[in-house]
């Protein structure tokens, strides 16, 4: 193990929220995929992540014909581009999501324009930490050649 390491942040923000849609308003997106899906903005390099954590017939809400749906939304860091650091505030956080989103095609403008003005987006800061250029040299300590470690497993790495 290293004698010291480091985390570094990426240029990336990533916002993310929960939110209780009804089937109705889910389903445009579940008839694209029923679980996940995953896309970019090739204009403004805004990413997008939607999935689904329960439905009607496994949740306890009183409104039981209803999903929870998880939306997170990450960008590169680009002020001169629009593309800025996360807002302290929530609703300016989600003001942020529905600014980064407004000119995408449905589904996706919808469901972000339907988020609740009360909806609480929390931040999830992106780390990486980079192997030692030179393990030997760094202190990498391979347990006398007992252990080794290759690509993805050598470090800590974001999702």
């Amino acid at each position: 193990m290293p004698h010291s390491f480091q985390n570094h942040q990426l240029p990336i923000r990533l916002l993310g929220v929960s939110v209780v849609f009804t089937t109705a308003m889910a389903k445009p997106l579940r008839d694209l995929d029923p679980y996940f899906m995953q896309g970019g903005d090739k204009e403004t390099d805004v990413f997008l992540w939607f999935s689904l954590l329960d439905g009607p017939s496994n949740n306890t809400r009183d409104e039981g014909d209803s999903y929870t749906c998880q939306i997170l939304i990450s960008w590169p860091v680009r002020p001169e581009k629009g593309l800025p650091e996360v807002p302290a505030a929530s609703a300016d956080r989600l003001a942020l999501m529905k600014h980064l989103s407004r000119d995408w095609a449905d589904p996706f403008h919808t469901i972000i324009k339907a988020i609740p003005d009360d909806a609480e987006p929390i931040t999830l800061k992106l780390e990486d930490w980079p192997p030692p250029v030179n393990p030997r040299k760094d202190g990498w300590d391979n347990m006398g050649g007992r252990v080794t470690l290759a690509g993805d497993s050598a470090h800590a790495m974001t999702m």
